[in-house]
């Protein structure tokens, strides 16, 4: 949906710093997200506890 956004803008020839503040905005929360992604403790394997 944003890049979709973006896409417009420039076909509507919009001015840049409009273009530029969607570009960071998909950049900034691409970042945030994958950093959500690679710090996420990891899952507890299901399973019979070895003792």
């Amino acid at each position: 949906p944003v890049a979709v956004r973006v896409f417009t803008s420039i076909q509507e020839k919009t001015p840049l710093s409009v273009l530029m503040g969607s570009v960071i905005g998909i950049v900034t929360n691409g970042t945030i997200l994958g950093q959500i992604a690679m710090y996420q403790k990891p899952v507890p394997k299901k399973g019979k506890k070895e003792e």
